[in-house]
């Protein structure tokens, strides 16, 4: 009774653990089957996405490709401008520099137009017109344009020192160091009227600056228009023409030993600047191993100059003012040393009130 119970009792927990591992194999099939179906549904998802990766890679390939060319391209590009930049910026220094030159051509091509209409029979003899003073035709005299003068302003404005000089301290130097004071000797002049021709000996002429350049001497006036045309010439090369410190005046003293010329400068309202290499007296400082020429008021400046020649027994009385205006030379003639300040006065109001 109790084997078969025994029996029975094993027979019915092996159908019990059969019927359990059964179940749990069907159990675990299913998984299995799930798990193969996942597997599969991630290989298609690996293959979809291995082909868009392998697309994606080609077009960054691709485009890698195209950035280097890109960048290569971008590179060529900033050496052509750079190139192009630099030629662009060489040939607009060489336009400007064209410019001005035609531009200094046009000038002096019109001034000597002007000089060819001037001229008159000039031969063997100078003309009457450098013998007697005709303000209006000065600016003959004063040829700022000519060779000889410009290249002495470049060798005046060049010119090095061991201490600082301005440029018109510049020119006042190379006029005393290159021109040698002389009297001017009898001079025989032909002078024309009606067709019959006329001969005389004049005492006095004026000189055209290149003409005191070539002969390398001349007096007072002679250094006076010299001086005159380098600063002329000089603000020509400066670009400032139309500076009105640059338009030089010329002043006539006379007394009871005879005459004297010399340059000045308008600085201001009330204000000069003298330069007269013949006497070797400027305004500004003046120390025993250095100058440089600087604008006084126009009192202390004249003042000052008239006292030097007295210092050395000479008296000027009077005097005049040649000057430009309106693009013509006038002269101002003065009877007495304040009357002549009072022109100068009046024509350095006149230029500053016009600029």
């Amino acid at each position: 009774m109790n084997a078969s119970a025994l029996i029975l009792g094993i027979i019915l927990g092996i159908a019990i653990a059969s019927a359990y591992y059964a179940s749990q194999i069907e159990t675990l099939h299913k998984q299995l089957q799930e798990a193969n179906t996942t597997i599969d549904n991630l290989k298609t998802r690996l293959s979809i996405i291995s082909n868009n990766y392998a697309k994606l890679r080609d077009e960054y390939t691709k485009l890698e490709a195209r950035y280097k060319s890109t960048l290569q391209e971008l590179t060529e590009a900033k050496k052509a401008y750079n190139k192009l930049y630099t030629n662009y910026t060489r040939l607009l220094q060489e336009y400007e520099k064209e410019e001005q030159m035609l531009k200094a051509t046009a000038d002096d091509a019109q001034r000597f137009h002007d000089l060819l209409l001037e001229i008159q029979d000039e031969t063997l003899y100078r003309t009457v017109d450098g013998i007697r003073l005709d303000p209006d035709k000065l600016s003959k005299y004063i040829d700022w344009w000519t060779p000889e003068v410009r290249q002495a302003t470049i060798e005046a404005i060049e010119s090095t020192s061991l201490l600082p000089k301005n440029a018109l301290t510049k020119i006042f130097d190379w006029v005393t160091h290159h021109i040698k004071y002389s009297y001017d000797s009898p001079l025989l002049v032909v002078e024309e009227k009606n067709g019959d021709f006329t001969t005389f000996w004049a005492a006095d002429y004026w000189r055209k600056a290149s003409e005191t350049i070539r002969d390398g001497h001349g007096d007072c006036e002679d250094m006076a228009i010299l001086v005159a045309a380098m600063v002329k010439a000089y603000a020509a090369m400066k670009g400032e023409k139309g500076n009105p410190l640059y338009e030089p005046m010329l002043i006539l003293l006379y007394g009871p030993r005879g005459g004297h010329a010399f340059t000045a400068l308008p600085a201001g309202r009330d204000k000069i600047i003298i330069l007269d290499p013949a006497a070797r007296i400027i305004t500004g400082k003046v120390l025993p191993i250095w100058h440089q020429v600087e604008p006084e008021p126009i009192d202390y400046a004249i003042d000052t100059y008239l006292q030097a020649w007295r210092e050395n027994g000479i008296t000027y009385t009077e005097g005049a003012v040649i000057a430009k205006l309106h693009g013509h030379y006038y002269l101002f003639k003065a009877k007495n040393i304040d009357e002549l300040k009072e022109v100068l006065r009046t024509l350095t109001e006149k230029y500053y009130q016009e600029g």
